[in-house]
């Protein structure tokens, strides 16, 4: 197992005069990506803010996060800044995609393109244990998402520097390949979800999608528990 790199204790959370959240107790291990998920409203964005006040040992990037770049600023000169080696930025340039902006101001590029630059120039600050990003894949594309998973891993099994990841998501089916450790937040705490269940979960989804439908009887009834299985486990507390 990998060293532990951070404990964090919060009795409670509260917003509006109402305690919103209580009892979070989280631990963190060296190279982990770990993934926050619940219901909407339950408070993960409070959570991620409240975590981000340990400035000493954490960088927080929020959502729209492309509001806090200079939009007149070259890309080039972004990412080359932050002091990382030159030789592993470039690695990463071509790994997000970004080898043909580098010469562009910021406020010429994609969405897209603007997403991956705030988030790869954020995981190039080498001087934080923690890197959490509030919903860095909400409103992009699969392919957008399946870019910035891969520079999480990237990072994480590259880096020479001891560092952790966490994200907050609506999206397991797309992180589980990636993720190390889910934790669902609830207004009790954090509750540990084994990711195998999630797999388990995300094979019978590919598998109904993908599958040539059989009209035979035995087939539809297997799709039906199977239907239901993937049901109950969604809706399910």
């Amino acid at each position: 197992m990998n060293k532990k790199i951070a404990t964090f204790r919060i009795d409670k959370i509260i917003s509006k005069g109402e305690t919103i959240i209580s009892n979070i107790f989280l631990e963190i291990f060296d190279k982990e990506l770990i993934g926050i998920f619940g219901s909407s409203g339950v408070g993960k964005t409070l959570l991620l803010k409240q975590l981000s006040e340990y400035k000493d040992k954490i960088n927080f990037l929020p959502q729209n996060p492309s509001e806090m770049i200079n939009p007149y600023r070259t890309i080039k000169d972004l990412l080359f800044e932050t002091g990382a080696k030159k030789s592993f930025i470039e690695q990463l340039v071509v790994e997000c995609e970004l080898t043909g902006v580098l010469n562009l101001a910021f406020s010429k590029c994609s969405g897209g393109q603007k997403h991956r630059i705030a988030i790869l120039r954020t995981l190039l600050t080498d001087n934080k244990l923690i890197y959490i990003f509030d919903e860095p894949l909400a409103a992009l594309d699969f392919k957008n998402k399946e870019i910035i998973l891969k520079l999480f891993d990237k990072v994480l099994k590259e880096s020479k520097h001891t560092k952790s990841i966490i994200i907050s998501t609506h999206d397991l089916f797309t992180i589980i390949p990636f993720i190390d450790k889910t934790l669902e937040l609830t207004s009790n705490g954090l509750i540990k979800r084994e990711i195998s269940l999630f797999k388990d979960v995300v094979k019978t989804y590919e598998f109904l999608i993908k599958e040539p439908i059989d009209l035979s009887p035995e087939k539809i009834e297997a799709r039906i528990i199977l239907l239901n299985q993937l049901k109950t486990f969604l809706t399910e507390d």
